[in-house]
């Protein structure tokens, strides 16, 4: 992600090689950590119903407010990363293609 020479974000696994570890324990739903290297990279973890990591070199430690549906139908506003923000509202298009080209084999 330092290497890029264009704006990146995206989501990653915290057991993958050179991804830092992140000290703190993340209490509750709604709840962030951020780590920014020299070079601007920031990785974030935010706790949803599971842990989310994102790795961005175009974004700021900054939260942003958004709307979660609970189990129950109702909603509650919760604060997030910003990179994560930006990441559901592009990428839900390529999450679906990605999750049907799963379901058919392709020869």
């Amino acid at each position: 992600m330092e290497t890029l020479k264009f704006p990146a974000v995206g989501t990653c696994i915290k057991t993958r090689k050179d991804v830092p570890n992140f000290t703190t324990k993340l209490s509750k739903r709604g709840k962030a950590s951020f780590l920014v290297t020299k070079n601007e990279t920031m990785y974030a973890r935010w706790l949803d119903t599971k842990e989310v990591m994102m790795l961005s070199n175009c974004h700021e430690a900054k939260y942003a407010k958004v709307n979660c549906t609970m189990r129950d139908g109702s909603k509650e506003e919760f604060e997030c990363p910003v990179a994560i923000e930006l990441y559901n509202k592009i990428m839900g298009g390529v999450d679906l293609a990605d999750q049907m080209a799963n379901v058919y084999e392709l020869d």
